[in-house]
């Protein structure tokens, strides 16, 4: 009897067991992973806004990606394709948060096709953002906030409009995209006077009602019955001259004329400044971060925790306290 000859098993190195593991199970290019991706966020509530910031520092990757690095699969970029990528914008000397924004973004990509099983190593894990030194905050002093608050003409409707909107930003903390999106009803009154501004479609999607001063409800209740004569109570809650919502844009150019107007040099005139003013002298006069964070509408304490480093009473009484110039008499 004639005994079965053994067939030979040819072996092949362990890698490309490996190998034939990772190849994806689906083509993801870039143009499918990222239009995706765009989407899934607009299914979830993404900002529009958000979306686009996304794409623009996406965009940007993939260009290098493909020009650079000869990448046009998503799944097929690595992690070092991606250091390569953040020390690229080093050279082209990107400021870091200019940095640390497109790493985000990348990160928050890459984590996407991860969930999506598109991936079965994430080459965006562990990648860390780049240091940097953390910017000064740009505030008005209470003299600023006084000179420009007597610019606006009270005699004229567009005078009373930006006195309000200036009075809004300072004694909330507001956003300025959130102010003009506010509608007459989110203004909530008690006792004939507005009492709340009631924030409804802020940046991280969540509703927040913030109290207002008694001068405030004073002067808002003032604009409210020029509103109603000149326009109706169905106008919109900052209106321009011909009754329509008035833009960002204006209300940013007008601010900075009040500015410039009062003769302000030395910090950027404008609605943001007054959305940091208001954190400042909240934290000087001893309030907490966590009302802080809940008025501002922050999704985490980051920025709150920045305010308190640099704006906190005790800080100031020990640099008074401890400074060599105090102590030593230099």
């Amino acid at each position: 009897m004639t005994r079965a000859r053994k067939k030979r098993v040819i072996s092949l190195p362990p890698e490309f067991k490996n190998r034939v593991a990772e190849i994806p199970r689906e083509t993801w290019t870039f143009g499918r992973a990222l239009e995706s991706f765009a989407r899934h966020h607009r299914v979830k509530g993404t900002r529009e806004s958000t979306i686009k910031w996304y794409m623009r520092c996406l965009d940007d990757f993939k260009r290098f990606c493909e020009e650079a690095r000869g990448i046009a699969e998503a799944t097929q970029v690595r992690r070092e394709d991606i250091e390569e990528y953040i020390l690229s914008c080093r050279e082209q000397n990107l400021k870091p948060t200019s940095i640390n924004g497109r790493i985000r973004s990348v990160r928050a990509f890459f984590n996407f096709l991860e969930s999506q099983g598109a991936l079965r190593t994430n080459p965006a894990k562990g990648i860390s953002l780049v240091r940097h030194t953390e910017p000064v905050v740009p505030t008005f002093t209470e003299d600023h906030v006084r000179r420009l608050l007597e610019q606006p003409d009270l005699s004229t409707f567009a005078g009373l409009r930006d006195y309000t909107i200036m009075l809004l930003l300072l004694d909330t903390g507001v956003r300025i995209g959130e102010l003009l999106r506010a509608r007459r009803e989110d203004v909530v009154s008690e006792g004939g006077y507005p009492a709340y501004l009631v924030i409804r479609n802020p940046k991280n999607q969540k509703e927040r009602v913030l109290p207002l001063s008694p001068k405030t409800q004073g002067v808002l209740r003032l604009y409210s019955e020029a509103l109603d004569r000149l326009f109706g109570p169905d106008s919109p809650l900052f209106p321009n001259q011909e009754g329509e919502p008035i833009s960002k844009r204006t209300v940013q150019q007008r601010i900075a004329a009040y500015g410039r107007r009062a003769g302000l040099s030395g910090v950027r005139v404008s609605p943001h400044t007054f959305r940091h003013t208001f954190a400042k002298f909240w934290i000087m006069e001893g309030g907490d971060v966590l009302s802080l964070q809940e008025i501002l509408g922050h999704a985490d304490l980051e920025m709150v925790r920045r305010y308190a480093r640099m704006f906190t009473p005790d800080l100031k009484r020990k640099h008074e306290r401890f400074s060599p110039v105090t102590r030593k008499g230099f």
